[in-house]
Protein backbone atom coordinates (compact mmCIF):
# COMPACT_ATOMS: atom_id res chain seq x y z
CA UNK A 1 0.00 0.00 0.00
CA UNK A 2 1.43 3.34 -1.14
CA UNK A 3 0.41 6.57 0.20
CA UNK A 4 2.02 9.91 -0.12
CA UNK A 5 3.30 11.49 3.38
CA UNK A 6 0.89 14.11 2.45
CA UNK A 7 -2.22 11.67 2.31
CA UNK A 8 -0.64 10.30 5.90
CA UNK A 9 -1.15 12.86 8.16
CA UNK A 10 -4.62 12.92 7.65
CA UNK A 11 -7.36 11.75 10.19
CA UNK A 12 -8.27 8.38 9.12
CA UNK A 13 -4.72 7.33 8.00
CA UNK A 14 -2.91 9.20 10.55
CA UNK A 15 -5.09 6.40 12.82
CA UNK A 16 -4.25 3.77 10.56
CA UNK A 17 -1.22 3.32 12.10
CA UNK A 18 -2.54 1.77 14.95
CA UNK A 19 -3.51 -1.12 13.05
CA UNK A 20 -0.84 -3.57 13.85
CA UNK A 21 -1.93 -3.77 17.13
CA UNK A 22 -4.41 -6.02 16.13
CA UNK A 23 -3.06 -8.13 13.27
CA UNK A 24 -2.70 -11.85 14.54
CA UNK A 25 -0.03 -13.01 12.56
CA UNK A 26 -0.97 -16.59 12.64
CA UNK A 27 -4.38 -16.06 10.46
CA UNK A 28 -4.50 -12.58 9.51
CA UNK A 29 -2.73 -11.59 6.22
CA UNK A 30 -0.58 -8.48 6.16
CA UNK A 31 0.49 -4.82 4.65
CA UNK A 32 3.44 -3.55 3.15
CA UNK A 33 2.58 0.05 4.09
CA UNK A 34 4.91 2.32 1.63
CA UNK A 35 5.31 6.14 2.63
CA UNK A 36 6.40 8.67 -0.15
CA UNK A 37 8.30 10.93 1.64
CA UNK A 38 8.73 13.54 -0.58
CA UNK A 39 8.29 16.47 2.07
CA UNK A 40 5.49 18.33 0.32
CA UNK A 41 1.43 18.13 -0.43
CA UNK A 42 -0.82 20.78 -2.30
CA UNK A 43 0.42 24.39 -0.68
CA UNK A 44 2.95 23.31 2.05
CA UNK A 45 5.46 21.14 3.74
CA UNK A 46 3.72 17.79 5.25
CA UNK A 47 4.21 17.33 9.21
CA UNK A 48 6.39 14.33 8.47
CA UNK A 49 8.83 16.53 6.45
CA UNK A 50 8.91 19.15 9.48
CA UNK A 51 10.57 16.77 12.18
CA UNK A 52 14.23 15.52 12.12
CA UNK A 53 15.03 12.09 10.88
CA UNK A 54 15.79 10.80 14.38
CA UNK A 55 12.92 11.69 15.51
CA UNK A 56 10.54 10.79 12.53
CA UNK A 57 12.34 7.27 13.21
CA UNK A 58 11.15 7.30 16.46
CA UNK A 59 7.73 7.96 15.99
CA UNK A 60 7.58 4.87 13.63
CA UNK A 61 9.34 2.33 16.18
CA UNK A 62 6.91 3.80 19.03
CA UNK A 63 3.85 2.99 16.91
CA UNK A 64 4.97 -0.52 16.35
CA UNK A 65 6.97 -0.34 12.72
CA UNK A 66 10.21 -1.34 11.98
CA UNK A 67 11.05 1.27 9.60
CA UNK A 68 13.31 1.39 6.07
CA UNK A 69 14.37 4.32 4.17
CA UNK A 70 16.09 4.74 1.45
CA UNK A 71 17.38 8.66 0.43
CA UNK A 72 19.04 10.10 -2.38
CA UNK A 73 18.54 12.68 -5.53
CA UNK A 74 19.77 10.20 -8.01
CA UNK A 75 16.75 8.28 -9.26
CA UNK A 76 19.04 5.99 -11.38
CA UNK A 77 20.96 4.87 -7.70
CA UNK A 78 17.22 4.90 -6.16
CA UNK A 79 15.03 3.14 -7.82
CA UNK A 80 17.35 -0.53 -7.49
CA UNK A 81 18.30 -0.01 -3.45
CA UNK A 82 14.01 1.08 -3.40
CA UNK A 83 13.64 -2.46 -5.25
CA UNK A 84 15.78 -4.34 -2.96
CA UNK A 85 14.50 -2.55 0.46
CA UNK A 86 10.92 -3.85 -0.93
CA UNK A 87 11.99 -7.27 -1.34
CA UNK A 88 13.66 -6.98 2.13
CA UNK A 89 10.63 -6.09 3.81
CA UNK A 90 8.19 -8.61 1.94
CA UNK A 91 11.04 -11.40 2.78
CA UNK A 92 10.81 -9.88 6.48
CA UNK A 93 6.99 -10.16 6.65
CA UNK A 94 7.14 -14.02 5.02
CA UNK A 95 9.89 -14.87 7.98
CA UNK A 96 7.21 -13.38 10.64
CA UNK A 97 4.36 -15.63 9.43
CA UNK A 98 6.48 -18.45 8.76
CA UNK A 99 7.44 -18.57 12.47
CA UNK A 100 4.48 -17.72 13.89
CA UNK A 101 2.32 -20.73 11.79
CA UNK A 102 4.69 -23.23 12.39
CA UNK A 103 3.41 -23.57 16.15
CA UNK A 104 -0.56 -21.95 15.56
CA UNK A 105 -1.39 -23.58 19.54
CA UNK A 106 1.37 -20.93 20.80
CA UNK A 107 -0.02 -17.10 21.35
CA UNK A 108 2.00 -15.09 19.27
CA UNK A 109 3.96 -12.02 20.68
CA UNK A 110 2.97 -8.86 18.51
CA UNK A 111 5.44 -8.52 15.61
CA UNK A 112 7.44 -5.26 14.57
CA UNK A 113 5.70 -5.21 10.63
CA UNK A 114 8.60 -3.41 8.38
CA UNK A 115 7.66 -0.10 6.81
CA UNK A 116 8.79 1.15 3.91
CA UNK A 117 9.66 4.69 3.44
CA UNK A 118 11.68 5.89 0.22
CA UNK A 119 12.45 9.90 0.89
CA UNK A 120 13.07 11.61 -2.50
CA UNK A 121 12.33 15.06 -3.97
CA UNK A 122 8.30 16.18 -4.64
CA UNK A 123 7.96 15.92 -8.35
CA UNK A 124 10.72 13.63 -8.76
CA UNK A 125 12.47 14.25 -12.75
CA UNK A 126 9.94 16.47 -13.41
CA UNK A 127 11.61 20.55 -14.82
CA UNK A 128 13.76 21.73 -12.06
CA UNK A 129 12.19 25.41 -12.47
CA UNK A 130 10.22 27.13 -14.61
CA UNK A 131 10.09 30.83 -15.52
CA UNK A 132 12.16 31.45 -12.40
CA UNK A 133 9.59 29.22 -10.24
CA UNK A 134 11.42 26.16 -8.72
CA UNK A 135 9.76 22.96 -9.05
CA UNK A 136 11.13 19.73 -8.09
CA UNK A 137 11.07 19.77 -4.37
CA UNK A 138 8.71 22.56 -3.84
CA UNK A 139 4.84 22.34 -3.66
CA UNK A 140 4.76 24.47 -6.64
CA UNK A 141 5.05 20.91 -8.73
CA UNK A 142 1.31 20.65 -7.65
CA UNK A 143 0.63 24.16 -8.85
CA UNK A 144 2.49 25.15 -11.90
CA UNK A 145 1.24 23.93 -15.53
CA UNK A 146 2.76 24.61 -19.11
CA UNK A 147 -0.29 26.30 -20.28
CA UNK A 148 1.16 27.40 -23.16
CA UNK A 149 3.73 25.28 -24.83
CA UNK A 150 2.05 25.78 -28.85
CA UNK A 151 2.80 29.62 -28.42
CA UNK A 152 6.28 29.28 -25.97
CA UNK A 153 9.01 27.40 -27.78
CA UNK A 154 11.05 27.36 -24.56
CA UNK A 155 8.03 26.05 -22.68
CA UNK A 156 7.56 23.81 -25.59
CA UNK A 157 11.48 22.43 -25.20
CA UNK A 158 10.79 21.82 -21.82
CA UNK A 159 8.21 19.34 -22.20
CA UNK A 160 10.06 17.58 -24.59
CA UNK A 161 12.99 17.04 -23.08
CA UNK A 162 10.56 16.30 -20.10
CA UNK A 163 8.83 13.40 -21.49
CA UNK A 164 12.01 12.23 -23.77
CA UNK A 165 13.51 11.48 -20.28
CA UNK A 166 11.46 8.56 -19.46
CA UNK A 167 13.20 6.66 -22.40
CA UNK A 168 9.50 6.01 -24.48
CA UNK A 169 11.30 4.57 -27.30
CA UNK A 170 12.06 1.74 -24.55
CA UNK A 171 8.96 1.42 -23.55
CA UNK A 172 6.56 1.24 -26.88
CA UNK A 173 6.85 -0.28 -30.13
CA UNK A 174 6.84 1.79 -33.79
CA UNK A 175 3.05 1.51 -33.25
CA UNK A 176 2.73 3.17 -30.12
CA UNK A 177 1.91 0.36 -28.15
CA UNK A 178 3.74 -1.47 -25.47
CA UNK A 179 6.55 -3.75 -25.59
CA UNK A 180 5.56 -7.32 -25.14
CA UNK A 181 8.28 -7.45 -22.49
CA UNK A 182 6.62 -4.91 -20.41
CA UNK A 183 2.83 -6.35 -20.92
CA UNK A 184 3.81 -9.63 -19.49
CA UNK A 185 4.62 -8.20 -16.26
CA UNK A 186 0.93 -7.54 -16.00
CA UNK A 187 -0.50 -10.54 -13.36
CA UNK A 188 -3.45 -12.16 -15.35
CA UNK A 189 -7.12 -13.57 -14.60
CA UNK A 190 -7.79 -13.40 -10.95
CA UNK A 191 -4.21 -12.29 -9.95
CA UNK A 192 -5.11 -9.24 -11.62
CA UNK A 193 -5.73 -6.00 -9.59
CA UNK A 194 -9.51 -5.10 -10.70
CA UNK A 195 -10.02 -9.20 -9.86
CA UNK A 196 -8.93 -9.16 -6.48
CA UNK A 197 -11.60 -9.71 -4.12
CA UNK A 198 -10.41 -7.23 -1.58
CA UNK A 199 -10.10 -4.25 -3.32
CA UNK A 200 -13.76 -4.25 -5.69
CA UNK A 201 -16.27 -7.17 -6.43
CA UNK A 202 -15.12 -7.86 -9.51
CA UNK A 203 -15.97 -11.59 -10.58
CA UNK A 204 -16.22 -12.60 -6.88
CA UNK A 205 -18.55 -10.83 -5.50
CA UNK A 206 -22.45 -10.64 -4.65
CA UNK A 207 -25.08 -8.07 -5.79
CA UNK A 208 -25.32 -5.76 -2.78
CA UNK A 209 -29.17 -5.44 -1.50
CA UNK A 210 -29.82 -1.95 -1.28
CA UNK A 211 -34.09 -1.06 -0.20
CA UNK A 212 -35.25 2.21 -1.10
CA UNK A 213 -34.50 4.83 1.44
CA UNK A 214 -38.50 5.31 2.01
CA UNK A 215 -38.17 2.46 4.21
CA UNK A 216 -36.34 4.41 6.88
CA UNK A 217 -38.58 7.50 6.22
CA UNK A 218 -40.27 8.46 9.55
CA UNK A 219 -43.84 10.16 9.15
CA UNK A 220 -45.20 13.51 9.41
CA UNK A 221 -46.46 16.72 7.55
CA UNK A 222 -44.02 18.72 5.58
CA UNK A 223 -43.03 21.84 7.24
CA UNK A 224 -44.20 20.65 10.74
CA UNK A 225 -42.00 19.91 13.89
CA UNK A 226 -42.17 16.38 15.26
CA UNK A 227 -39.75 13.83 16.88
CA UNK A 228 -37.64 11.37 14.76
CA UNK A 229 -36.38 8.04 16.58
CA UNK A 230 -33.42 8.26 14.61
CA UNK A 231 -31.61 5.39 16.32
CA UNK A 232 -34.36 3.25 16.01
CA UNK A 233 -33.99 4.07 12.15
CA UNK A 234 -30.57 3.10 12.22
CA UNK A 235 -31.00 -0.25 13.58
CA UNK A 236 -33.69 -0.71 10.74
CA UNK A 237 -31.02 0.07 8.33
CA UNK A 238 -28.58 -1.85 9.69
CA UNK A 239 -30.53 -4.79 10.32
CA UNK A 240 -31.52 -5.10 6.67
Amino acid sequence: MVVGDGESETGRLATSWHGNKFLNPVRDGAVLPIIHLNGYKIANPTILARIPADELEMLFKGLGWTPYVVEGDDPAANAPADGCRAEHCVTEIRAIQAATRANPDVEPERPRWPNDRPADAEGWTCPKELDGHKLEGSWRRTRFRFTDPVTNPAHLKMVEAWMRSYKPEELFDESGALIAELKAMARRGRAGLRRIRMRMAGCCGSRWRCRTSRVYGEGGEAGARFRCRRRRRWRIFWAM
